[in-house]
């Protein structure tokens, strides 16, 4: 029986003074997997290598509909929620585009129009940023062949490009795209959007840090100033120079940190100063922000390609300063890929659904309750079943949603190795 498998659960926990981070010690106290698999609802498997869900209410029906690129395939998806009736049966599906390789796809409304379109990254030999255009009429919007996909010129061999995060930057024109890659001479930086955005050619390129392998990005004012920063993990790192008071410095940049908005646009433009908050030892993938332990300060909880998770706890204070603290995951699931916190069980705490990679019969996708001691150190972890054993291998992002407005909240996600493709898990609770 799938649940009988074993976790080692964790209820001791360490504190390592000098390096500000907390282990979690095991105890030896065995404890099983809980509750049989959740049911999975297909949303879209028509094309091969689904890698990513990105959310948005594109047609204004109040239901979130995604955004996903299929990398072997080639697409650009946009799936279209049906809404209550008909949530679990396979969504209507438009293909936007086609682009060698896409490793990204996120929904904005490039050119001001108030019709949503859609950005897409692309990896391998591609190396360049797609701009899908939707029909300027609403009614076309589900026509595939009104879709238009340009290059967004300036990206266009410059890296390989693997995440993009549509945010206003200088507040002036159409919206920015931070955007950030991997491999020799990566970067994350912002595309300055155009006087005139349908001209394009002259979105413009502004670098603001080196990056090895860019895994997450996201805009959060982290330093209270009134403008929004941005927050990054990066897997692999990457050795850059970077100003500081004293002068320039060669840095490791690696794991997870956040680049200060300088504010004014003359300083927007050049180089953004990197803090560091975690994970600079740890192959780290997506990371999640939340407010875990309710002190008002953003906390976030990261994936690593391992057995472990990290917990940045952020501590109050100018600036901001984290702890890290290490959760183990059950060692016949799969590789940490992404984080959901939300409440799945409705008993009013916060629990972390997981995504895992190199899953081949092992656990892809669980959540567990986590219960903080009086310190605020991780207490008791309990491990729940989600998608079984049988199927999935590389699953992506995962978003907690209430897809059959039952009041509780599943879980979408990905899969692309046994292509399960576009998926969501029905929360059995309600």
């Amino acid at each position: 029986m799938e649940a009988k498998r074993h976790f080692t659960a964790t209820t001791l926990s360490c504190l390592l003074l000098h390096s500000a981070v907390i282990f979690a010690c095991s105890n030896g106290f065995g404890q099983e997997w809980v509750g049989e698999p959740w049911r999975r609802h297909t949303i879209d498997n028509s094309s091969r290598g689904a890698d990513g869900v990105r959310l948005l209410d594109v047609n204004l029906d109040g239901l979130a509909d995604i955004a996903t690129g299929w990398e072997e395939g080639g697409e650009i998806h946009v799936c279209l929620n049906p809404g209550k009736e008909n949530v679990k049966s396979p969504w209507p599906t438009i293909v936007v585009g086609t682009a060698a390789a896409p490793e990204d796809a996120v929904f904005c409304d490039l050119n001001s129009d108030r019709r949503i379109d859609v950005v897409s990254c692309c990896e391998g030999d591609n190396r360049a940023i797609y701009l899908h255009y939707a029909p300027p009429l609403r009614s076309g919007y589900e026509n595939a062949k009104l879709w238009k996909t340009e290059p967004l010129l300036p990206s266009v061999r410059r890296q390989q490009w693997m995440f993009c995060l549509p945010v206003h930057i200088d507040d002036q024109n159409g919206i920015d795209l931070v955007a950030g890659g991997k491999g020799p001479n990566a970067a994350v930086g912002w595309f300055e959007a155009p006087r005139r955005t349908l001209r394009k050619g002259d979105w413009e390129w502004h670098e603001m840090s080196p990056v090895g392998w860019l895994m997450s990005l996201h805009a959060i004012d982290m330093d209270t100033d009134g403008d929004l920063d941005i927050v990054l993990s990066d897997r692999r790192g990457v050795t850059g120079r970077e100003e500081t008071p004293e002068g320039d410095r060669a840095v490791r940049l690696r794991g997870c940190r956040w680049l200060e908005n300088p504010g004014d646009r003359r300083n927007q433009i050049g180089k953004w100063e990197s803090h560091h908050m975690g994970g600079e030892r740890d192959e780290v993938m997506f990371m999640t922000p939340t407010d875990f332990d309710t002190n008002g300060v953003w906390d976030f909880f990261v994936a690593t390609r391992g057995q472990e998770l990290l917990y940045l706890r952020g501590k109050p204070g100018a600036p901001v300063s984290y702890d890290t603290i290490r959760i183990p995951i059950p060692p016949d699931a799969g590789t940490a890929k992404a984080v959901a916190v939300a409440d799945l069980d409705l008993d009013r705490q916060l629990d972390i659904a997981v995504t895992c990679e190199n899953a081949e019969n092992k656990m892809g996708v669980f959540w567990m309750t986590i219960r903080l001691n009086e310190e605020g150190t991780i207490g008791q972890l309990t491990p729940h079943n989600i998608s079984g054993f049988e199927e999935g291998i590389k699953y992506d992002l995962i978003e907690a949603i209430d897809l059959d407005q039952d009041g509780d909240l599943d879980l979408l996600t990905c899969e692309e190795r046994d292509n399960l493709g576009v998926i969501w898990y029905e929360n059995p609770t309600e």
